[in-house]
């Protein structure tokens, strides 16, 4: 009966707000995890990458079967694998990554060059705001607690905004785009 239908949709939707609930909180606290991990570190490797990757892997969205196969869960399958091409001193000190281990790690990971490009080009944003933060910190300005507040603070022009700090880099200024061609042989 209608009676019926209607009450079990209200017990799906009770169910399904519980769970998105629960998820939120689930992003919100290894956001929250991420941002203490990177304002401890006082350098930002490929090692530090890695590892938030494999944290994502290993979050509970990744091990759904109709989830599995999102393009996310396969670009962090595929940025692992990337990462996992490159030698121990390379993931521990990037600045050792050549043309020739970029193009052995595009071979070892079955992934195009342009893949291994991106990846590093993403690492060293990630690194940046790492760095950003930690600034931030040491200036006694505001840690974000969320996504949002990230978003916010990076397209905030007053004190030190990213997108200041991210031009006043040498890599970043250099590096117009994830393709450009490093200075390294």
């Amino acid at each position: 009966t209608k009676r019926t239908q209607i009450r079990h949709m209200g017990i799906l939707d009770s169910v399904k707000n519980k769970m998105a609930k629960k998820a939120d909180k689930k992003t919100l606290d290894s956001f929250r995890k991420q941002i203490d991990e990177m304002l401890l570190k006082e350098s930002y490797t490929l090692v530090d990458y890695r590892k938030q990757i494999e944290e994502g892997l290993n979050s509970w969205t990744a091990k759904i079967p109709l989830l599995k196969n999102r393009s996310e869960i396969n670009q962090l399958r595929d940025s692992k694998a990337i990462i996992d091409s490159f030698t121990d001193e390379e993931r521990a000190d990037p600045s050792l990554i050549t043309d020739t281990a970029m193009k052995r790690a595009a071979v070892s990971s079955k992934l195009p060059e342009s893949d291994v490009k991106s990846l590093l080009f993403t690492y060293e944003q990630a690194k940046m705001i790492q760095k950003w933060l930690r600034k931030r910190k040491e200036r006694g300005q505001k840690i974000p607690k969320n996504s949002s507040e990230l978003q916010d603070l990076m397209t905030d022009n007053r004190g030190v905004g990213i997108a200041r700090f991210f031009r006043s880099n040498p890599f970043y200024a250099q590096q117009a785009s994830p393709n450009k061609k490093p200075n390294k042989k």
